[in-house]
């Protein structure tokens, strides 16, 4: 079960090649098609408040507004472009004036895969650049690669699966599967309290045996819990397995549309080094 169909998010910025790089040797590594996707808009400007008003909307976003977020469009085609050039794979581009996050989930329909960088800050510079992948891993009902900063490539031969006995990380090993069929080493480790150690280990071992019949090398750990957060502890595993890919359900809840994610999920968002698969 391969991905034929791979979305990358581009900006017009250094971190956006790396991440289009990576892309490129993972539509070449599962035969598929690569589409970039660019996306920006601007709020309409808001008045500043007064001792006797709101703020308010003014309703109006300049034709100056409008041709720097398209130029900043048409700069990320070309980067997209200009690297895809030689890389002789299938590809296709969308550019369209909207958030990142939904323009991501909009062209998510057609895609298996969505490959996204971390939360991007809106600054003064560059108001329309703001970006969070949480959003798209939770309304595009894909899973989602997310790849830190400058990272150059992914092999994926060793995978961690932080696993926990839920809906989103039973989604998550489902949609891993063609990363975990192509590792050479894949753990399953759960971080547990001593009372529930038996049960983890029971668990971690019968994910790891539903694995095998996936052709997927795979074993099993279940680890006390020690000093520091979950997060630092699957992080910590990871890096001391040499891996460079971790798969983990994203868990989360809306409250007045903001995606609040429990602080797993929120540190390999945030700060994980290496790449994490997100399902949610």
């Amino acid at each position: 079960m391969p991905y034929p169909n791979l979305l990358v998010h581009v900006q017009d910025d250094d971190d956006s090649d790396a991440r289009i790089r990576l892309a490129i040797s993972l539509a070449r590594r599962f035969g598929a098609k690569l589409t970039g996707v660019a996306a920006a808009k601007i709020d309409p400007v808001v008045s500043a408040p007064t001792a006797l008003a709101r703020p308010t909307h003014t309703g109006a976003v300049t034709m100056v507004d409008l041709e720097f977020i398209e130029s900043g469009l048409r700069a990320a085609e070309a980067r997209f472009r200009r690297i895809i050039t030689a890389s002789r794979i299938r590809t296709s581009w969308h550019s369209r004036l909207d958030y990142p996050a939904e323009a991501l989930c909009l062209y998510a329909m057609t895609s298996d895969l969505v490959v996204a960088g971390r939360r991007a800050e809106a600054t003064l510079h560059a108001p329309q650049s703001a970006f969070d992948p949480a959003d798209v891993i939770m309304k595009s009902g894909r899973p989602v690669l997310v790849v830190p900063p400058g990272m150059p490539g992914l092999s994926g031969a060793r995978v961690v699966v932080g696993w926990k006995n839920t809906r989103e990380a039973r989604r998550a090993i489902i949609d891993a599967l063609p990363f975990l069929q192509a590792a050479t080493q894949v753990s399953v480790v759960e971080f547990a309290r001593r009372q529930d150690m038996p049960a983890a280990r029971e668990q971690t071992v019968a994910v790891a045996d539903f694995l095998r019949t996936h052709g997927v090398a795979a074993t099993s750990e279940a680890v006390p819990y020690r000093r520091g957060t979950t997060a630092e502890q699957i992080v910590a595993f990871a890096e001391q397995a040499n891996a460079d890919l971790i798969v983990a359900g994203a868990y989360g809840h809306t409250w007045l549309h903001e995606w609040i994610f429990g602080g797993v999920t929120q540190v390999l968002l945030q700060r994980c080094p290496v790449c994490c698969l997100l399902s949610h």
